[in-house]
């Protein structure tokens, strides 16, 4: 369909055409973000309760790990819709095409997921200071390790951890819409790859890191402090967290335009 004009009846025929796939999205993602809720509170509960950085960490790691995940899942309702060629003759230009995907994985399932997490944050609230898992776990963090200022840095964090969040989304999107078959695999793998990719970044930044703090040479000639060098090494991985996100944002502008110009041409 070619129409210069834009319309917001149309875009919400899209999200009327999809809703099944939404509903069934919304049902399985909440039931699972409420699911990685749960962990990470239990997780720190029981750390500051035995005082144990061991098992229950991992609890908390894996929970905030699955929220993480569940965010990704945004693109996902695309290929749950399976008759393609059906998707190609909906009444709407690729413009509202894309308005439709971008507002749904950036603004919609976001908002959605955020509602669902704070909404149990505070309901949690009424019974337990450990409901804001996050905050109290850095908080842990740093009373295990002698102080040392990880709230600093987990804060200057966010930002760049959104921007690559929504990087990764916008590159299932573009497998998503790329492809003709296997969508969902293919989008899955995709996401894995890309994980694999920054998993693989940060291992280099850290490497980097260590080298550029000359700890190792320090330590070989006994003058090192560990605290200080833990304390130097946090402040050294913040101050890459710059490059990193305009990394992610760079990638994340490639993918929305790649998208574009997939649904423009396929209008799928």
């Amino acid at each position: 369909m070619e129409n210069n004009k834009i319309s917001i009846h149309r875009i919400g025929l899209l999200y009327k055409f999809y809703s099944p796939a939404i509903r069934l999205l919304l049902i399985i993602s909440g039931t699972v973000l409420l699911g990685a809720y749960a962990l990470c509170l239990y997780g720190v509960v029981m750390t500051r309760q035995y005082f144990n950085d061991g098992p229950f960490f991992l609890i908390y790691s894996m929970g905030a790990g699955i929220a993480g995940w569940v965010y990704m899942a945004g693109p996902f309702i695309l290929p749950m819709v399976s008759n393609r060629a059906l998707i190609t003759t909906l009444p709407a230009s690729w413009s509202e095409k894309c308005i439709f995907i971008f507002s749904w994985i950036f603004v919609v399932y976001p908002l959605y997921l955020a509602v669902l997490w704070y909404g149990a944050t505070g309901i949690c609230s009424l019974f337990t200071d450990a409901a804001f898992v996050n905050d109290v776990m850095m908080t842990h963090v740093a009373e295990m390790t002698g102080g040392l200022d990880v709230r600093t840095m987990a804060q200057s964090s966010q930002t760049f951890n959104v921007l690559n969040n929504m990087s990764m989304v916008a590159l299932a999107a573009l497998v998503i819409v790329s492809v003709r078959r296997n969508r969902f695999i293919l989008g899955v793998v995709g996401l894995i790859v890309c994980s694999f990719v920054a998993w693989l970044i940060g291992m280099v930044v850290g490497i980097v890191v260590v080298v550029k703090s000359q700890f190792i040479e320090q330590a070989a000639a006994g003058a090192a402090d560990p605290e200080a060098f833990a304390q130097e090494l946090l402040n050294e991985i913040a101050g890459a967290f710059p490059y990193v996100g305009i990394f992610s944002g760079l990638l994340l502008i490639v993918c929305i335009v790649l998208t574009i110009r997939k649904i423009r041409i396929r209008q799928c």
